[in-house]
């Protein structure tokens, strides 16, 4: 038996097979990517912006119910009597409360008319 030397393909011999190989590899890579990394990037993506919009809007809604509060009581310690008319605060915050409670609770289904 003769040693035989197996040379490479060469652009002259024969069709490149390297290059359809690579473009193969591509056309898989990327239709990978777009089955599974974009989806999760998605929801990533979702859930860091979710996540900052609750971190800054949470202490926002309790900055802004304090204010409320701290406003009903001074303009109910403006009426006239004793200074201690704390309890009109509370009725008046409680009063909005149910009032918002309400209205969220008639908004909670569509209305299919």
């Amino acid at each position: 038996m003769q040693n035989e030397r197996h040379e490479p393909n060469t652009p002259a011999d024969g069709p490149a097979w390297t290059s359809d190989v690579a473009d193969r590899i591509e056309v898989t890579v990327a239709s990978v990517r777009e089955r599974v990394v974009d989806p999760v990037r998605k929801l990533t993506k979702g859930l860091v912006f979710g996540t900052l919009a609750v971190g800054f809007a949470a202490p926002a809604v309790v900055m802004a119910a304090v204010m409320i509060f701290r406003s009903f009581i001074f303009l109910a310690n403006l009426l006239p009597g004793k200074d201690d008319n704390a309890w009109m605060a509370w009725d008046l915050f409680g009063l909005m409360l149910v009032a918002v409670g309400w209205f969220l609770f008639a908004k909670r289904y569509r209305r299919t008319n």
